[in-house]
């Protein structure tokens, strides 16, 4: 005999809480399998992207962790020195902390947009600390004594990463005024987690550096020049 099947279709709430849309989920599942036996299954777009929410924020915690570990691991390698990779990738934290912060103190729920912005806030802010520590590096090699050497660079390249932080956040910023909800909170959080990027390498790193630079960054050459 052919097979019958039977669909039905609910319509449902969209604005609930994540764990408010499983329990839903869960008690269609139940009444249907009491109704048309265990063949009976919830399925459509709203199931799908349930989940998919689900994958995104169980996936959180061991995509960032792994992300960390590549990142330290990465700025190692082009320092040469554990110290410094700690000390490049310490501030970038701040702007995860800032963004994460604000979601919870404005109430803000994870989306699809959202549960991806601590990544991309850390990789627009890892830029920074590499620009910075080169700088600094630089300005030791050429005989400034370390104190200088972290003047001239904040007079140099932090300049340079206020004005890329600006543009940035006019670039992300446009997207505040779009009619997706998830597009406008994307734009909004990526813009403050460029203020605290940019604050993390610019007030952050420099006490980094005293604390963890090598003796031989520190070391002066040449007379120290103003």
């Amino acid at each position: 005999t052919a097979e019958h099947k039977l669909r039905i279709i609910l319509r449902v709430q969209e604005q609930l809480a994540s764990d408010k849309k499983e329990e839903l989920i869960a008690s269609i599942d139940r009444i249907g399998k009491e109704l048309f036996g265990d063949s009976a299954h919830p399925t459509g777009l709203y199931v799908l992207l349930v989940y998919l929410m689900d994958s995104l924020l169980s996936d959180q915690w061991s995509s960032f962790l792994i992300s960390s570990c590549g990142a330290i691991l990465s700025l190692t390698l082009a320092f040469r020195s554990l110290r410094l990779g700690i000390a490049a990738f310490i501030p970038n934290l701040i702007p995860i902390v800032t963004v994460v912060g604000f979601m919870g103190w404005a109430g803000l729920r994870i989306n699809a947009a959202t549960a991806m912005i601590q990544s991309i806030s850390m990789g627009l802010a890892v830029d920074f600390s590499i620009h910075y520590i080169y700088r600094v590096i630089s300005e030791v090699r050429a005989g400034h004594n370390f104190s200088t050497a972290l003047l001239r660079t904040h007079r140099s390249t932090g300049k340079a990463m206020v004005f890329a932080s600006l543009a940035l956040m006019l670039g992300f910023g446009v997207l505040v005024f779009s009619n997706f909800l998830p597009t406008m909170q994307f734009g909004l959080l990526v813009s403050l987690a460029m203020v605290g990027g940019l604050v993390g390498n610019l007030v952050l790193l420099p006490v980094l550096l005293e604390w963890f630079a090598p003796k031989r960054f520190r070391v002066q050459t040449n007379p120290a020049v103003p």
